[in-house]
């Protein structure tokens, strides 16, 4: 898995792409393209509420199958992981919030 957090390598620029919510309930979801354009590089997520379970084999997570993130889990990743990267609720509905940045 390609996570980065506080590695003083990666160059911060500043968005210029808006941020974007994406509501994960029952179906798997993933992030578009169109939320992650190519001209940037990283992907800053958030699970703002409830557990999310998260695959990035492209098999699909269940309630059961995935890595767990629990409200207030933060991370960054490279786009094309982000973009791999499939999410469904654990037990209730929940939010994320993905800022994309790094061009």
């Amino acid at each position: 898995m390609n996570v980065k957090q506080n590695n003083s390598s990666m160059e911060y620029k500043p968005p210029t792409q808006a941020h974007h919510t994406v509501a994960v309930s029952t179906s798997v979801v993933t992030m578009t393209a169109a939320q992650l354009p190519e001209s940037h590089q990283y992907v800053y997520v958030q699970v703002q509420s409830n557990t999310v379970r998260a695959t990035y084999d492209g098999s699909d997570p269940s309630a059961s199958n995935g890595e767990q993130m629990t409200a207030g889990t933060r991370f960054t990743v490279k786009r094309d992981l982000a973009l791999a990267m499939k999410f469904i609720r654990e037990s209730a509905d929940a939010v994320l919030w993905i800022q994309p940045f790094g061009s």
